[in-house]
C-alpha cells in the first residue's frame, strides 16, 4: 500500500504540461573512496533501476536522465550536475525535476544553527572524508543548489541512513545498514571561507564550460526550499533511523518496494 501511494504520487509529479520536460539526476555509490565506509552492494544497481523506472514507466526521456555511479559521483561532480546540467536543463517552472541517492548516510554538527536537533544530515558520495564535513553533501547543500533551479516541482528520493554513530552494527545478518559507520563527533566543520571557496571553485567550473551561474543563496536547511518550491521528499527513514539494503531481494528495501510498486 505504502508503494502504491508512492507511485501515485510520483505518477501525479511527472504529468507536466505539454511544453514541460522532466528531468532525474540519479547517484549510486558501492565502493568508497575512504576505508573508513563499509562497501554496499545494492546502492548502484538500485541508481540504475530507478533511472529504468523513470524512463520506461514516467515518460522520462533517457537522454534526459544522468547518473553517477561509485567514483564518478564525487561532490564535485554531483555539484556540478546540479548546479549546471540540471540548473541549465530545467529552464522552465513547469518542468519537473527528480533527484534520487543511495548510499551511506550519516550526520554532522549543525554549523549554521538551522536545525533544532542541532544535526546537519548527510550524504556520503564517493570522496567524503569521516573527518572533514565539506567532503559531503549536506542537507544545506541541496537547499542550495536545488534552489537555484526555475523548475518549481522537484521529487527527491533518498534510500540512505539519515542518522547513526560509529557504535552501531553496521550488519544484521545478510543485511547492510546504510549508515556510515564513522565517529561524527570526531567531524572537523569547516569554515566558512573554505565552503564559499568550494563553491566559487565549482561555479569557475560551469563559467568555463558556457554554462549561467546563478548567485548561490544564503545556506539553510533542505526544507526551506519548501518557502518556494513545491518539493515531494520520499526517505528511506527519518532523521534517527537506519535504512537497509537486503541481501534477499537484492536491493535497497526502500528501492525495491518504491520500483516495484509502480511496476505493478
Amino acid at each position: 500500500a505504502i508503494a502504491s501511494a508512492i507511485a501515485l504520487a510520483i505518477g501525479c509529479a511527472v504529468a507536466p504540461s505539454a511544453s514541460a520536460e522532466n528531468y532525474a539526476l540519479l547517484v549510486g555509490i558501492n565502493d568508497y573512496r575512504s576505508m573508513s565506509f563499509r562497501d554496499l552492494r545494492f546502492a548502484e544497481s538500485d541508481a540504475q533501476s530507478v533511472r529504468d523506472m523513470l524512463t520506461r514507466h514516467m515518460g522520462i526521456k533517457e537522454e534526459n536522465a544522468k547518473i553517477l555511479l561509485g567514483e564518478e559521483a564525487t561532490r564535485r561532480n554531483v555539484a556540478l550536475a546540479i548546479k549546471g546540467w540540471l540548473t541549465e536543463k530545467a529552464s522552465s517552472p513547469d518542468d519537473i525535476v527528480f533527484f534520487y541517492f543511495s548510499g551511506h548516510g550519516t550526520y554532522a554538527i549543525d554549523s549554521n544553527y538551522d536545525e533544532e536537533d542541532g544535526h546537519d544530515e548527510l550524504l556520503c558520495v564517493w570522496d567524503s572524508s569521516p573527518i572533514l564535513d565539506m567532503t559531503y553533501v549536506k542537507d544545506d547543500d541541496l537547499n542550495r543548489w536545488f534552489g537555484q533551479i526555475a523548475a518549481t516541482t522537484k521529487v527527491v528520493m533518498l534510500d540512505c541512513c539519515h542518522a547513526g554513530t560509529g557504535t552501531k552494527a553496521l550488519y544484521r545478518g545478510d543485511n547492510i545498514i546504510k549508515e556510515a559507520g564513522i565517529d561524527w563527533r570526531s567531524m572537523e566543520n569547516a569554515s566558512v571561507d573554505a565552503l564559499m571557496r568550494e563553491e566559487r571553485e565549482i561555479e569557475d567550473t560551469l563559467t568555463r564550460e558556457g554554462v549561467e551561474v546563478k548567485s548561490t543563496a544564503t545556506a539553510k536547511s533542505f526544507s526551506g526550499i519548501t518557502d518556494s518550491a513545491d518539493v515531494i521528499e520520499f526517505a528511506a527513514c527519518r532523521a534517527e533511523q537506519v535504512s537497509l539494503e537486503s541481501a534477499g531481494l537484492k536491493h535497497g528495501v526502500f528501492t525495491y518496494y518504491l520500483t516495484e510498486g509502480v511496476r505493478t
